[in-house]
């Protein structure tokens, strides 16, 4: 963490650091945190495939990876019949079918309740069956200082890259730098449609900007 820290803070004025815009270096460790949930979810580098065993009349379940939190659901797979399971959503689950909750059978849909917790429908009647969860992790945050990040050299700068952006963005006249740097951090990730949006934002603020200095 330390020195993800001093690595950020060289990339930074004297007289920003000293601004306090953001309170102390307790922020700058919070955006490193940050950071590290943004890459992970949007570079989908950390995935569990978690095994859930279904129960007779049971229609939600918890997702309880090893370590971390349940950040996204990917697909589902009913293993009895190693097939794929349809994702939808409870509303629309209640709108095609309003007494779902009582219908049993073989799993073909799912639904993500929230962070922690999936509905299968229709469930069985007998607890016979499992089905498997790809989900995409995010690790739990460290606490301490005492604890080693270990981050890929390659993955390091799009992580300096938006925790710049977000001080940046938070500094009147440095919209410019906060938005170069969210970029930079979208094109690390390989998130080339949201890279080319930022991008296009950036270029319409440049030209209000050259507008407003003629």
């Amino acid at each position: 963490m330390d020195q993800i820290e001093r690595m950020i803070l060289e990339h930074i004025s004297e007289d920003l650091y000293k601004a306090v815009t953001w309170g102390s270096t307790g922020e700058v460790r919070e955006l490193i945190s940050d950071a590290l949930d943004e890459f992970i979810m949007a570079g989908e580098l950390y995935e569990e495939t978690l095994l859930i065993p279904l129960k007779a009349y049971v229609h939600v379940y918890n997702l309880k990876p090893y370590k971390g939190t349940p950040g996204a659901v990917r697909g589902v797979r009913y293993l009895t019949t190693d097939k794929e399971l349809n994702g939808t959503s409870l509303t629309k689950l209640t709108n095609s079918k309003p007494t779902w909750y009582r219908d049993t059978g073989s799993p073909t849909d799912f639904a993500v309740l929230d962070f922690g917790q999936i509905l299968i429908y229709p469930c069985p009647s007998t607890a016979v069956g499992m089905v498997s969860v790809d989900t995409l992790i995010m690790p739990d945050r460290h606490s301490t200082d005492q604890y080693r990040i270990l981050v890929r050299r390659g993955h390091l700068t799009g992580v300096i890259d938006y925790v710049l952006s977000e001080l940046y963005l938070r500094r009147v006249g440095m919209e410019r730098a906060g938005l170069e740097r969210y970029a930079d951090f979208l094109a690390s990730v390989g998130d080339q449609e949201a890279e080319k949006n930022t991008r296009a934002i950036l270029y319409r603020h440049e030209r209000v900007q050259s507008a407003q200095n003629t």
